[in-house]
């Protein structure tokens, strides 16, 4: 009876211990992949703009309230520094057709905020969910 005792007790530690094992593991990719998110956006910024500089301010994951933007659950913020463009309103329609297209889960993006500074402008361009608002 001991050794069946025994036994119990080791199998559970082992369930127990795979089951903390595949949690850490789960929990540490979902982590790398949303970090991937924030760098492909910024990477394809950097390679599809004409700009001095692009700059991620921020990236936050989790539940997050403010007055101005409501509930977001992941949101990032980026600085354009003095890029080269025609239109503002067409760029961004292209930025955010670019990004749909070449990062995975951008949509899943509750805010994207895009920063478009310059000597003498400064414009600010927000996207909810893949929507340009």
């Amino acid at each position: 009876m001991k050794t069946f005792n025994k036994v119990i007790k080791t199998v559970g530690l082992a369930f127990l211990g795979m089951l903390i094992g595949f949690l850490i593991k789960g929990g540490v990719n979902g982590f790398v992949d949303h970090m991937d998110k924030a760098h492909n956006v910024e990477t394809a910024i950097k390679e599809n703009c004409d700009c001095e500089e692009v700059n991620q301010f921020m990236y936050a994951r989790g539940i997050q309230y403010s007055s101005e933007d409501g509930i977001t659950t992941e949101k990032a913020e980026f600085e354009l520094v003095n890029c080269q463009y025609n239109n503002l309103d067409e760029e961004a329609k292209r930025l955010n057709t670019l990004l749909q297209e070449v990062v995975y889960g951008y949509a899943d993006l509750d805010l994207l905020t895009l920063e478009f500074v310059g000597a003498e402008q400064h414009h600010t361009i927000t996207i909810k969910n893949g929507i340009i608002q």
